[in-house]
């Protein structure tokens, strides 16, 4: 990818100031190329970032995949050329980066509730149904891609586990598990979120154990290692 940048010097904040600038926004360091030679950021919504300067002197420290809060102020005057990257790709907003830091504050992530009993699905009508698109760890944080019907994507799920029992004295510990979230949706409108769940509780009583979930695609299951 080639790329010819301009920014006028006034929309370079003072390096002085950077500790000032909250990070407001959430992403995740990119390959900006083909081969990976060059890291960007995308952002929750899938926008693209070129970094034209790092005034924060922090985005190296960072690798692709990397989960991060960030700022930035825009550059007025951008001339990347995007001509030979085919009808798919998404241009890249170029911009100065003003605040970076690890997304892995635990406050963020909600508690995991480990019950005796899975609650039942016997309000299923009222419980708009969440769809696991995707399922990572990231240090002591659970993440799930949700897919929901509903009015808008304002939704706070619980997640709900419980110790299921293994058949031999093998290293992992199995849970059963399921998402609820109890608000009422009668609107028929899709959407995809993102949300998170601290695992220290569990984390405490095993290094290794498997979380399965129950969807109506099958069974999904991941592996957590502390």
């Amino acid at each position: 990818m080639m790329f010819t940048m301009a920014c006028k010097e006034k929309d370079v904040p003072d390096k002085d100031n950077k500790q000032n600038v909250a990070c407001t926004k959430k992403g995740t360091v990119v390959s900006m190329d083909c081969v990976g030679n060059y890291l960007g950021i995308m952002d929750t919504e899938n926008n693209y970032y070129y970094i034209e300067g790092d005034n924060t002197s922090d985005f190296s420290k960072y690798k692709e995949g990397d989960e991060i809060c960030f700022d930035f102020q825009l550059c007025d005057e951008s001339t990347a050329d995007y001509s030979n990257q085919g009808i798919n790709f998404t241009p890249a907003t170029s911009i100065y980066l003003t605040c970076i830091s690890d997304c892995h504050c635990q406050s963020d992530c909600k508690r995991v509730q480990e019950v005796s009993e899975l609650p039942s699905d016997s309000g299923a009508l009222h419980t708009p149904v969440l769809d696991i698109v995707e399922m990572r760890q990231q240090g002591n944080s659970l993440y799930l891609k949700l897919a929901f019907s509903g009015c808008d994507s304002d939704i706070d799920p619980e997640l709900y586990v419980t110790s299921m029992m293994t058949t031999g004295p093998g290293p992992w510990q199995v849970y059963d598990c399921v998402v609820r979230e109890s608000r009422v949706h009668l609107c028929a409108a899709h959407f995809v979120k993102e949300v998170c769940f601290n695992l220290s509780d569990l984390e405490k009583k095993h290094g290794n154990y498997e979380l399965i979930f129950q969807t109506r695609e099958g069974s999904k299951s991941i592996k957590i290692v502390h």
